[in-house]
Parts: C-alpha cells; structure tokens; sequence
C-alpha cells in the first residue's frame, strides 16, 4: 500500500512540474508579447514625437498647419509603423518555414560573391604584370542582413518567401572593389563585362551623374554561374567600384549624415558641406589621374 502510495506521490509531482513548466511557458509567452505590444507602442509614439518637433522647429508657421494635419494622420503613421514591424515578423515566419531553402540561396549567393572575388583578383594579377602596378587596393563582399531583406522585402512590397529574394532583390550579394585611380575602375568594369560567363544586368554610373548627396561610384548587377555538385546556376551580384577617395568620402559620410536630433537648418548645412567635400574628393582623383598619365606617357 505504501509502495502504492509513493507511486501515485511520484505521479502527481510529475503531473505538477509538467503543468508549472507549461504554465510558466504560457506566462512566458503573455509577457513577451506584452513587452513587443509596448515597445511597438514607444516606437511609434516616438516616431510621431519626432515628426512633431521636425515639423515645428523647421518649417514656422508653415509647421503649424502640417502639426494639425499631423495629428488628424496620428492613427494612420501608428498602423503604418506596425505594418512595417509586422513585416519583420512575416520575414521571421519565412525562415521558421522555410530555413533549409533560404541557407541555401545564401550559400549560392556566397559562393557566387567568391567568383567574382577571384575574377577581380586574376584581373589585378594580370594589370600588374602588364603595368608594373596593381589596380586594385582592396576587394571586400557582403552578404545583406535577413533584417535589410525583410526591410526591402516590405518597402518594396514583394512577397515574403525565398523565391521573392533570389527574384526580386539584386543586392543579396555585394562585392566592392577600391581601385587606385578612375580610369582603373572603368578598365576593371569593361574587363569582367567581357567574360563569356558574365551578364551585365543594370549598370549605374554615379561617377558621371553623382547622387545629389555628392556620392560618386559605379554600380554594375551582374548575373554569374556557379558551378554545383550536379548543377550550374546563375547568380546575381552587386559590384561597386570605387576609387580610394571616393571610398574615403562615402564611409565617412555614412558616420556624419546619420548623426541624430540635428535640427533642419544644421543639417542641411552637414549635407551641403558633404556635397562640397565629395566635389573636392571628385577633384582629387582627376588631378592623381592626369599625374599618372603623365608619368606613364614619360615613361613611354
């Protein structure tokens, strides 16, 4: 009876942890999606708060109208803020589904970013033996974060799944390549193009038409093979070639433009200052090139 006893004991102490673990799970669950709901609530309050003061230290008067118009929009700019924390989530449901195929595209991606590496890297070996100088000063590759994906993915308002990223996101994988001088940039640009096994998919040259921000680079998508255990598929990658200066420039101006809480008028002052150094930086590299042409022609 007694052995009886202690078996029906061990049952109900059983029974018990079993339903403090899932009662402290749920409990769990409860406050986490207590934290997101008020931290989703401060997000957007203080994305509101922002526009407020942006809109009434910038504009006078003319704040004043956009304030009230402002605040009759406040339910609109909350459901748009969740809307876009919703798509992270939507993302992060993707990868719970679909994990296994998403690590595979990013490894096609990586493996495709390794094949454009070596092509810069021969074409710098090649103009080094050929000019007695190296083109290149350094190659670096990205792979984009799963929380820009998602970003994209909901600004550009493409579905959530693998498929959409491999289709409709071009950027996934990026290289960058820091030349010396502009001309090496566009010689090393026309050179890969003229592989067989390169496709050219969009071209954008920020060197003759820079962006108003003053930034200057040239940005070429191309789609390349990778070559698989039973299969060849084409990949897409993002190269940006950049001079060292103009390197310099955007790396910098990435740290200085963001800085937070400048008000309108000091702000613009930062980005028509930037815009002047970019010019100057511009001017830098035209002068390293006609000095470079000129000693090459003397050597001549």
């Amino acid at each position: 009876m007694f052995r009886d006893f202690q078996a029906i004991s061990g049952s109900i102490r059983i029974i018990f942890r079993k339903g403090e673990k899932c009662f402290s799970t749920q409990t769990q669950k409860r406050n986490d999606e207590a934290r997101k709901e008020v931290a989703m609530a401060r997000l957007t309050e203080r994305a509101f708060e922002n526009a407020v003061v942006r809109l009434r230290d910038g504009q006078g008067a003319l704040g004043q109208s956009a304030l009230d118009v402002l605040h009759e929009h406040r339910e609109e700019l909350a459901n748009q803020m969740l809307a876009r924390l919703a798509g992270s989530d939507e993302f992060a449901a993707m990868l719970e589904r679909s994990f296994g195929p998403f690590r595979r595209l990013m490894t096609y991606y990586e493996c495709a970013m390794m094949e454009v590496e070596t092509k810069f890297r021969v074409l710098d070996a090649e103009f080094g033996l050929q000019h007695d100088r190296n083109p290149i000063e350094s190659i670096k590759s990205r792979l984009k974060s799963t929380d820009s994906l998602a970003k994209k993915l909901a600004r550009k308002g493409f579905p959530m799944s693998v498929d959409s990223i491999e289709q409709n996101i071009y950027d996934v994988a990026g290289v960058r390549v820091v030349c010396t001088f502009p001309e090496d940039m566009f010689s090393l640009a026309e050179s890969l193009l003229s592989q067989d096994d390169v496709i050219l998919i969009e071209r954008r040259d920020y060197v003759a038409s820079p962006k108003p921000s003053g930034y200057r680079s040239l940005h070429l998508i191309i789609e390349v093979p990778i070559f698989l255990e039973r299969e060849k598929r084409s990949v897409k990658v993002e190269v940006q070639l950049r001079t060292i200066s103009m390197n310099f420039w955007a790396s910098l101006e990435h740290q200085l433009r963001y800085k937070k809480d400048l008000p309108n008028e000091e702000a613009a002052a930062v980005a028509a200052e930037l815009a002047d150094l970019a010019e100057t930086a511009a001017d830098l590299d035209r002068r390293m090139q006609v000095l470079r042409n000129y000693l090459d022609d003397g050597e001549e």
